[in-house]
């Protein structure tokens, strides 16, 4: 996630910063005609193994943030990206 400043943050205190993403998976076999050419656009076949893909590895690491923290007993999650690996 991006480093939001104290400049940035300023005076805002529920503003949510984020990566910007500009990607769209889509399922190639459900298309019934050409697929368009669009930025972004990413079809996949067959799409099972992307959302497969993303489930295990990419949510996996989201997962394990908040659950690393519970079995040390923090209540945030930046306690837990500070901890060292030797320490689990």
């Amino acid at each position: 996630m991006p480093v939001m400043t104290d400049e940035k943050r300023e005076g805002e205190l529920l503003k949510i910063w984020v990566e910007p993403y500009a990607r769209l998976p889509v399922d190639k076999e459900a298309f019934i005609c050409e697929i368009p050419h669009l930025n972004g656009l990413e079809p996949f076949s067959p799409f099972g193994y992307y959302i497969k893909r993303k489930l295990f590895i990419h949510n996996l690491g989201h997962s394990m943030c908040p659950f690393l923290g519970w079995q040390k007993g923090y209540d945030y999650i930046a306690n837990v990206l500070r901890t060292k690996k030797s320490d689990y």
